[in-house]
């Protein structure tokens, strides 16, 4: 019995050890249509993203992912202008939040806990062949968000990763409209 009791104690402590998988992370895309224009070279500059800076926090990860949607975005297809696209902002500020209920009724409500607000500011730079500026325009997008009390780290990333992905899909409607209507004569 002494025997059986110690094996089923080993087999239960060496299952407890047994990894389970992770949940995939949520991440950040925006996947927009590129826009092709009439200019000889597209620069992004992204003061706020470092390559070999580590991207674990939401802001680093939010700049990373702005200089690859504009890469992505902006086509240089011909013509002798250049297009400089500057990261000015990518800003994600939480603000923790006071407890609205208090005694008994407070057992049985859920508080707002934190208040995030967001916001990614670009400024797009034509520029022509003897580097004087031709055009100038800022687009910018900007969200706020609270999130209830008790979450999950896992659903606190997947609903900041979603609200992240809202502003960033704004910015990138933000962004064709702009080209759009302010450089219609470069659009190909």
């Amino acid at each position: 019995m002494k025997k059986y009791i110690s094996v089923m104690a080993m087999v239960l402590g060496l299952s407890a050890c047994v990894d389970t998988p992770d949940k995939v992370a949520p991440t950040l895309s925006v996947s927009g249509q590129a826009i092709p224009l009439a200019v000889s070279s597209v620069e992004i500059i992204n003061p706020l993203f470092d390559v070999n800076a580590p991207s674990d926090t939401l802001e680093a990860k939010m700049a990373g992912t702005l200089q690859n949607w504009a890469g992505q975005l902006f086509h240089a297809a011909s013509g002798k202008d250049h297009l400089f696209v500057t990261i000015e902002k990518a800003s994600l500020v939480m603000q923790p939040l006071e407890r609205q209920s208090s005694g008994f009724k407070s057992l049985f409500t859920k508080d707002q806990e934190a208040r995030y607000d967001a916001s990614v500011v670009i400024r797009l730079e034509l520029h022509d062949e003897h580097s004087n500026v031709r055009h100038t325009g800022v687009v910018s997008a900007g969200r706020t968000m609270t999130l209830l009390e008790g979450l999950t780290l896992q659903e606190r990333d997947e609903k900041i990763t979603a609200f992240l992905n809202a502003l960033l899909k704004d910015l990138d409607s933000r962004m064709h409209t702009a080209v759009q209507e302010g450089l219609p004569d470069l659009m190909l």
